[in-house]
């Protein structure tokens, strides 16, 4: 039987994601997720457990995951609108994490070469649906540029300024 009183509420899985069973999820607390992890769904009113396959990630409160069980983007549908709640163990108890910024919350941010310190552009969309991120950049001349980011090219990051500055290779913007 499973101990309410252990449980926080954190969130709520919002839709499915793709067609292999993934679901998206608001998560309003502060959470390290792992594989193995148990969830509890509140599935018409009764707490059901969910282990976590994966989870990612996609902004500060939203997440990906992948829960055993659930294959297919019908299963995953099944289960969307259904309040997610933990052991209260799981809860990250850090206040440090408040400087942390995520791909997903740059866009408006001005990306800048680092090499040469020059605006490289104005982030205008973030593709994060994949494992390889893509920014799409509108640069100074109003050309749209594609620049993929990698999270180890990065030298700099200022959410004040709202700017980024990473290592962009050679040539990539005259494509």
């Amino acid at each position: 039987m499973i101990d309410k009183a252990a449980l926080t509420h954190i969130g709520r899985i919002s839709k499915t994601h793709g067609l292999a069973g993934e679901v998206s999820a608001n998560i309003d607390a502060d959470i390290d997720f792992s594989a193995g992890d148990c969830l509890v769904l509140d599935i018409d009113g009764i707490p059901v457990p969910f282990f976590l396959a994966s989870a990612r990630r996609r902004s500060a409160d939203a997440w990906l995951l992948t829960i055993d069980g659930i294959t297919s983007q019908q299963e995953a549908a099944e289960i969307v609108g259904c309040d997610i709640f933990v052991d209260k163990n799981l809860l990250v108890d850090d206040s440090s994490d408040d400087d942390i910024v995520y791909v997903a919350d740059m866009e408006g941010y001005t990306l800048y070469d680092a090499a040469n310190g020059t605006a490289v552009g104005r982030i205008t969309a973030v593709d994060d649906s994949t494992e390889n991120i893509l920014f799409t950049i509108e640069a100074p001349d109003g050309r749209e540029a594609f620049i993929p980011f990698a999270e180890e090219l990065v030298t700099a990051v200022d959410p004040d300024a709202r700017s980024l500055t990473m290592s962009v290779a050679d040539g990539l913007l005259d494509l």
